[in-house]
């Protein structure tokens, strides 16, 4: 018999040997359940997090080491997975859960289709499970995964995330992550104030290769004029935090080397380029900044040295301010617009044109074989959607104090339907057939006039005098029937109207 149990009472040493065997079997039946007992404390702690549908499988359990395989669940919408987790306590002794690491890690963000709203926090939908401060008894955490963003249609996009993050102090984490993917990469760090999930951020590193991304961001920016190629760099800085469903941000977006290429049109940029500077706020709105493009062609049109001032108002809505074009030897300017995300590719604006030459509009026009000099100021409001370009009730008449000429090449033009006796018949005649340039002292074209009929879609009024020639007074109307944009080839207006 044991020494320690020589000196006790027969009733001592049945009540220390019953104790004995209950301990056994309590120290039994722990080392037997430690993997249920994991498998519901993990659980329990994804659901403090604000977890539902939740799905695990603990492969292994001990005080200093528990790993768990195939974890999935939701928070709110927002499913999140991981192919292992695994916990490790070198001093299985203290109250906590030591260096947590994940591995293949897989969150899925749908950019369209889903039931959020990309650009609005408060959007998404309440979870079943409420949830509560992020104070967790961690001491360090690791991750290394996937984040898989998609869209209906399109291949899923996999970004590759390293994450490694510790407790700074008893109030405050701080976590350094990298991510990489097809064509974009960033860096930067999060902090977390557990007490509260007051989260913030700071990205040191970001830079997109439009061109690998532009199908996924014209899913949601819808740009007009429908789909297109797009290119380019995009650089930015930035910093930023979230309380609650706020999220406040702020810092710096480059674009450089952009360009455009219109999907069903001859239509191209090059050289686009803007500076933008976020204003921290929760609204995501920036300073106006100057949206620059080296080149446009359209068509037979080219327009070099556009600058336009612009800013973000929302983050679904742009203001920009008169934008300047040099073209057709003249100049033009946009008046003031807004385009919201929203507008479904559709945007209207008024150009307003000074100086244009008209030697360069006619040449637009294939079908038009007159010649002519001079130059022209007028307002041009423009439709643009998926169907092209319509114009709108606009106009153009002569730059006062500039010399204009018109030189007719065919026949017919002036004399249709005039008896041959007609005072200045010769003349007219002379001047139709190109023999006599006409100096012309009012010139106006009017498109899309409300007066005229309904096919009717411009009205051109000159009139001018013969030179070289005996004073003769020359007055004459045409009217263009059909979209008068079939006329002008400046390859952006699809309508059969």
């Amino acid at each position: 018999m044991p020494r320690f149990l020589t000196n006790l009472t027969p009733n001592q040493r049945r009540h220390r040997a019953i104790g004995a065997a209950l301990l056994g079997v309590l120290l039994l039946a722990g080392f037997f359940a430690r993997v249920p007992l994991a498998g519901v404390g993990a659980r329990q702690l994804l659901e403090l997090l604000g977890a539902d549908e939740i799905r695990l499988t603990v492969t292994h359990a001990s005080p200093w080491r528990v790993e768990l395989h195939d974890v999935e669940f939701r928070v709110r919408t927002q499913a999140y997975a991981a192919g292992g987790v695994a916990f490790e306590r070198a001093h299985w002794w203290t109250p906590s859960l030591g260096t947590v690491r994940i591995t293949e890690a897989r969150v899925t963000v749908n950019i369209d289709g889903s039931d959020k709203n990309p650009w609005e926090w408060g959007s998404y939908r309440p979870g079943g499970t409420r949830v509560q401060p992020l104070n967790l008894p961690l001491a360090e955490i690791f991750a290394d995964g996937q984040l898989l963003v998609q869209a209906g249609g399109l291949p899923d996009k996999p970004i590759v995330v390293h994450l490694s993050g510790q407790r700074t102090n008893p109030k405050l984490w701080s976590a350094q992550f990298r991510a990489g993917g097809d064509g974009v990469k960033a860096a930067g760090e999060v902090t977390v104030a557990p007490a509260t999930n007051a989260v913030g951020f700071t990205l040191a590193e970001f830079s997109l290769d439009v061109a690998a991304w532009h199908e996924f961001l014209q899913r949601l920016v819808l740009l007009p004029g429908g789909s297109a190629r797009l290119a380019g760099q995009v650089t930015g800085r930035g910093e930023g935090r979230i309380a609650g469903k706020q999220l406040v941000v702020g810092g710096t977006l480059q674009l450089r080397d952009g360009r455009y290429q219109n999907g069903t049109r001859p239509v191209a940029a090059e050289g686009v380029e803007f500076d933008l500077e976020l204003v921290e706020s929760d609204k995501f709105r920036t300073k106006p900044g100057i949206l620059r493009v080296g080149e446009l062609r359209t068509g037979r049109l080219t327009v070099r040295d556009i600058a336009a001032e612009f800013q973000l108002e929302t983050a679904g809505r742009i203001g920009v301010s008169p934008a300047v074009v040099a073209a057709l030897g003249g100049r033009g300017s946009v008046e003031p617009f807004k385009y919201s995300f929203d507008q479904r590719g559709e945007l209207d604006v008024t150009v307003l044109v000074e100086r244009l030459g008209i030697a360069e509009v006619l040449a637009l026009a294939p079908g038009v074989t007159a010649r002519a000099t001079g130059r022209v100021d007028g307002r041009l409001p423009l439709r643009i959607d998926e169907g092209g370009v319509r114009l709108g009730a606009g106009w153009l008449t002569l730059t006062p104090g500039i010399p204009a000429e018109l030189t007719f090449t065919s026949s017919g033009l002036l004399t249709k339907g005039k008896a041959t006796d007609t005072p200045g018949y010769a003349v007219l005649k002379r001047v139709e057939a190109g023999m006599l340039p006409l100096k012309l002292v009012e010139l106006r074209l009017d498109l899309h006039p409300p007066e005229a009929q309904r096919a009717c879609s411009a009205i051109l009024h000159a009139v001018g005098e013969p030179v070289g020639a005996e004073a003769v007074p020359v007055a004459f109307d045409f009217n263009v029937y059909g979209p008068v944009e079939k006329l002008v080839d400046v390859g952006i207006d699809s309508r059969g109207r």
